[in-house]
C-alpha cells in the first residue's frame, strides 16, 4: 500500500464524492447533489481509484455503473454520511430543530394529514414526499433517499426499525353505475362476473387482491391492467371495470364507489419505516414521536421491523 493510499486514499471528501455517484448513479447529479462542479467530483473519484489501484465505477452513457467492488465499498462507507450528519446535528445549536425531512409512500391518503401535522410543527422545515409503488419506498430508503417511509412491510429486516400507523383492508371499487355500486358489501364471485380492471406490476393492493381471489378460487381476466393507482382509478371511473383498493387509500370521487368485500379478510398495516442507523436524526425523531401521537394519542417507541 502506497503513502498516499495509507493517510489520503480514503479523505473525506473523496468518500463523500464516491456515496454521492453511487447513490445518484451520475457524476453531474452527484455533483448537484453535493453542490460542487462535476470535474471536482470525477477529481475526487479518480484519486480515489487510483490510491488504490481499483476500478469503482464503470462510465456509461447514461451515467456511471458501480463495479462490485465499488457496491462492496459503498455498504460500509454509507454509514458515514450518517454518523457525520447525526453529529453534525448534535453540534449545532439548534440541533433538535429538523431541518429536512424526505419522505416516501405508496399511499399519499394516509401520509397527507401526516405530513399536515408535521409542517403544522415544524414549518420551518423543508419536506418533501415522493410517490411510488410500496418497493420503489423501500428501496428509496435502504438508498438513502429519502429519511421515512410510509409503507406496509411485508417481511422483517435487522436494517430498519418500524412503527405501525394505520391498518388497512382491501375493498372493491366500483363504477358508480355498476350493478352491484349500491350494495352494503360485494363477492368476489359477484364481482368476477363483470370486466374488471387489475393492476400490473409491484402493486400492494393487487397482491392482496389476487390473495383473496386466489384463496376463493377464482380466476380474472382483466378488461385493463394499469401500472398506476391513479390509472386505475380513472379506468374504474369511466366504466371500464371494477377494481380494488385499500380502504384508506381511497379518493373521494363521484364517479366511483368503494363497496367492502364479504370474502377478503386479510388486514395489513401501514408502518412509520426508518433506518435503524439513522434512528437519531432529529427529523427522524420528530416524524415519529408525531404518528404516535395521531395513532394512539400518545407517544410511543418504535420496534424492530
Amino acid at each position: 500500500m502506497t503513502g498516499e493510499a495509507s493517510t489520503e486514499g480514503l479523505s473525506g471528501p473523496r468518500i463523500r464524492a464516491f456515496n454521492a455517484v453511487v447513490r445518484q448513479r451520475s457524476f453531474s447529479r452527484a455533483a448537484q447533489a453535493l453542490g460542487i462542479s462535476q470535474p471536482a467530483v470525477t477529481a475526487q473519484i479518480r484519486k480515489l481509484e487510483s490510491a488504490f489501484g481499483v476500478v469503482l465505477f464503470e462510465r456509461t452513457a447514461g451515467g456511471a455503473e458501480t463495479t462490485d467492488l465499488g457496491l462492496r465499498l459503498f455498504a460500509l462507507t454509507q454509514q458515514i454520511d450518517d454518523v457525520e450528519a447525526a453529529a453534525h446535528a448534535l453540534l449545532e445549536a439548534g440541533a433538535m430543530a429538523p431541518r429536512e425531512l424526505r419522505i416516501a409512500t405508496p399511499s399519499p391518503q394516509i401520509c397527507m394529514p401526516l405530513v399536515a401535522g408535521f409542517i403544522e410543527n415544524f414549518p420551518t422545515v423543508r419536506v418533501s414526499v415522493v410517490l411510488g409503488s410500496t418497493g420503489e419506498a423501500r428501496t428509496r430508503l435502504l438508498e438513502r433517499q429519502v429519511d421515512v417511509g410510509l409503507l406496509h412491510l411485508d417481511s422483517p429486516d435487522e436494517r430498519l426499525s418500524s412503527q405501525p400507523y394505520r391498518r388497512q383492508r382491501l375493498m372493491a371499487l366500483l363504477p358508480a353505475a355498476h350493478p352491484l355500486a349500491n350494495d352494503a358489501a360485494v363477492s368476489l364471485a359477484n364481482l368476477v362476473k363483470k370486466p374488471m380492471v387489475l393492476r400490473s406490476g409491484p402493486s400492494l393492493t393487487q397482491a392482496m387482491a389476487d390473495r383473496a381471489l386466489a384463496k376463493a378460487g377464482h380466476s380474472v381476466t382483466p378488461a385493463l391492467w394499469l401500472e398506476t393507482r391513479e390509472g386505475a382509478h380513472e379506468a374504474v371511473a369511466s366504466g371500464i371495470g371494477s377494481g380494488f383498493v385499500l380502504d384508506n387509500d381511497t379518493i373521494p370521487d363521484p364517479r366511483v364507489k368503494p363497496v367492502p368485500l364479504i370474502d377478503a379478510d386479510e388486514e395489513i398495516w401501514e408502518s412509520i419505516i426508518w433506518l435503524r442507523a439513522r434512528q437519531n436524526q432529529p427529523a427522524i425523531r420528530a416524524f415519529v414521536r408525531l404518528a404516535a401521537r395521531m395513532t394512539h394519542g400518545v407517544e410511543g417507541e418504535g420496534q424492530s421491523a
